[in-house]
């Protein structure tokens, strides 16, 4: 059974599911690959996103969030996703592959903030552990922990960001009619 505190995931499985990110996309480019298990038997995450870098440079991210699904089925799907279905960039091409970083961030399950109160809101979160996701009239937005991390923002600098990534007014989430949720993350670097 899935702790959802997401404990479970070591570092050693979570470096090797960045691998497994990076073989499935070399695999779908034709090129010959490692095909040594991973072994998670009985595994599931509530999500999965796989973010591609090449010198630090951002070159597809996507995944899934509230969608259980058994662990390799979601980093596969993410993976694949992030390589060739990111919006942003064309498709990942088969020479970009050796100058590519792989990243898996699995998630727990998204719980919604019930306190409507900003300061009670942004004192929920615990930076570089919480991801947060966003929801108001129709649209939404979502950030992975790490992002918090890289860009050194606070909690309410998070939450304003997240609103301006799904399209809304930076203060939304002060908004009784705006949803908020976190999420537990992990994430993991194919380089360790």
């Amino acid at each position: 059974m899935l702790s959802e505190d997401l404990s479970w995931v070591s570092r050693e499985l979570g470096i090797e599911l960045a691998r497994y990110a990076k073989r499935k996309v070399a695999s779908a480019l034709g090129q010959r690959v490692d095909a040594t298990p991973i072994i998670v038997e009985g595994r599931s995450v509530d999500g999965a996103f796989v973010t591609i870098t090449i010198e630090n440079n951002l070159r597809g991210c996507m995944g899934y969030v509230g969608v259980r699904q058994p662990l390799l089925k979601a980093v596969e799907r993410a993976a694949m996703a992030a390589a060739f279905e990111d919006p942003r960039f064309p498709p990942l091409r088969s020479g970009e592959l050796p100058l590519s970083v792989f990243e898996v961030t699995l998630l727990g399950p998204l719980r919604p903030l019930a306190s409507r109160a900003p300061q009670e809101l942004a004192a929920s979160i615990q930076l570089g552990v919480h991801g947060l996701l966003v929801r108001r009239m129709g649209f939404s937005g979502l950030l992975l922990p790490q992002v918090a991390v890289e860009y050194g923002w606070g909690a309410s600098e998070f939450l304003s960001q997240t609103c301006l990534k799904a399209g809304l007014p930076e203060d939304c989430w002060c908004q009784p009619d705006t949803e908020v949720y976190l999420f537990e993350g992990k994430w993991f670097s194919e380089s360790g």
